[in-house]
């Protein structure tokens, strides 16, 4: 009996794993990351409109990356714990996919600082004017990164004491328009 409740469990789970699954594919569409043939294209999205009909419209592609690498970031930790479930409890990944995941994912908060900012007229100027930036965990560097696009007048200083990170963050600061700041 007791291999019958956790089949109908993990059944029932796996519509959800599923289900953002496809959410993530459609995403990944959304953001111009890959091209699929049309068939399994209108397949995703059929799936997807069976979730939520409209969750997809409006979503620009560098929203839709954010929310993919976040997906991706979800699946790739969760395939960690699958194979090491006896790791620490501390998050403390060193899969530059998972690192990158979640700092391209992290890019959000910076539609939150600024809708914020756009609220305080004050703060509004102080970001238009030369100044500093501080992240303090930065990670990959994509808030960072993201910050300094965002308000050109800006110096971006990312503090982050992670080595994996650091490497990352050097190499798309690298690859970036705003490594000068």
């Amino acid at each position: 009996m007791a291999i019958h409740a956790a089949r109908q469990t993990m059944q029932t789970l796996n519509a959800s794993m599923e289900a953002l699954a496809v959410l993530g594919a459609a995403l990944n569409l959304a953001a111009g990351q890959q091209k699929a043939d049309a068939a399994i294209s209108n397949r995703i999205h059929n799936v997807v409109a069976t979730l939520d009909g409209g969750l997809l419209d409006g979503i620009s592609e560098d929203d839709a990356d954010i929310l993919f690498s976040l997906i991706r970031s979800f699946f790739r930790q969760a395939l960690d714990l699958i194979k090491n479930p006896g790791r620490g409890a501390e998050w403390s990944f060193d899969d530059p996919v998972i690192l990158q995941a979640q700092g391209k994912g992290s890019r959000g908060l910076v539609e939150l600082i600024a809708e914020h900012v756009s609220g305080s007229p004050a703060l509004a100027e102080r970001f238009k004017q030369p100044g500093k930036f501080l992240d303090i965990g930065s990670g990959t560097g994509w808030i960072s990164m993201e910050v300094a696009a965002r308000w050109p007048a800006l110096h971006v200083d990312g503090l982050d004491v992670f080595k994996p990170a650091l490497a990352l963050a050097a190499e798309n600061l690298a690859a970036s328009d705003v490594a000068d700041r």
